[in-house]
């Protein structure tokens, strides 16, 4: 899962969320785990995820810190996070769009 990825789903939104609905979303995480709001001892750093979440998908920042820190996003997601699997070579290619260039369909 790369960091836009991790971005989105932080805040709750899909690529093709228009960038009101990310500030929406934003304010709307914000709420739900800020400091002063939430007995959450990790409510502080959640926040500051949320914040650089936000940041980076509106293009503020282009280097996120808190993004890359599986055990922070874990704790702000409530779940842990999906290993990452490596696609064989043929669901790679497929992936790629390469697959039309190696077995074109006849017409």
């Amino acid at each position: 899962m790369n960091n836009l990825e991790r971005a989105r789903i932080i805040l709750g939104v899909d690529e093709k969320t228009r960038e009101k609905e990310i500030k929406t979303m934003y304010h709307q995480r914000i709420l739900e785990n800020h400091p002063d709001l939430t007995n959450d001892h990790f409510a502080e750093r959640i926040t500051k995820l949320i914040i650089e979440a936000y940041q980076f998908l509106t293009g503020k920042i282009r280097t996120p810190h808190l993004l890359t820190q599986d055990s922070l996003v874990s704790k702000a997601l409530g779940n842990p996070l999906p290993s990452p699997t490596n696609p064989n070579y043929e669901e790679w290619i497929i992936k790629k769009g390469f697959y039309d260039f190696i077995n074109p369909t006849a017409d």
